[in-house]
């Protein structure tokens, strides 16, 4: 891989801030298509140990599954 998650996260189609990654606020998190959504329990318990590059990864997997979402 030649972009760094960090790099995925900021560009693209995630356009995610690192901001984000920093303070994700699960608690705030929206209804539809928001990506802290499918971030489970075990991850979100130890995200404060996770490097930046390691968030930014969980994040676009997490995102990945929020666009699929459908919804009527």
């Amino acid at each position: 891989m030649t972009e760094t998650m960090i790099a995925q996260w900021t560009g693209g189609k995630h356009l995610g801030k690192v901001d984000d990654l920093l303070e994700p606020r699960f608690e705030n998190a929206g209804k539809v298509h928001d990506w802290r959504n499918h971030v489970g329990d075990a991850v979100e318990a130890i995200w404060e140990t996770l490097t930046l590059e390691q968030r930014a990864a969980v994040a676009i997997e997490a995102s990945n599954r929020a666009s699929n979402e459908e919804w009527e």
